[in-house]
């Protein structure tokens, strides 16, 4: 009911800010249909671990969530997450693969995206609640 209120109100504004939902102790974050890969406007409602993570960035930018800070220590926001950053990581998980268990990391592990963690995380975390259970 509050998310598709939200909805209703926000269904144009870029998703640059998250709306507090108060009565559900939630935050909210509105995709515009032209944001989306079917083209329909989603809410997006966040779970305990992604709220916290907000919880700990918000108010470091007036109008972005996530930012990164340059050399001249002004706040810009993300245009893509396939950067430097990245990259950067990917080498350093695969150096620390080998280190730990004495062989190369495979190529997917080595050239993993952003967008293939969207279906692992979940059968992930499913995995594990079945196994939990």
């Amino acid at each position: 009911m509050f998310a598709t209120a939200s909805l209703q109100l926000n269904h144009d504004r870029l998703p640059r800010t998250d709306d507090r939902i108060p009565e559900i102790k939630r935050t909210v974050f509105v995709l515009p249909e032209w944001l989306t890969k079917n083209k329909e406007a989603r809410v997006v409602v966040l779970n305990d671990v992604a709220q916290r993570i907000i919880d700990g960035v918000r108010g470091q930018h007036t109008t972005y969530v996530f930012t990164w800070v340059d050399r001249k220590s002004r706040r810009h926001r993300f245009a893509r997450l396939n950067n430097s950053g990245w990259k950067a990581g990917r080498r350093r998980a695969a150096a620390r693969y080998q280190e730990e268990l004495g062989r190369a990391a495979p190529e997917g592990f080595r050239r993993v995206r952003v967008h293939d963690l969207k279906h692992y995380v979940p059968r992930l975390t499913m995995s594990r609640t079945v196994l939990a259970c």
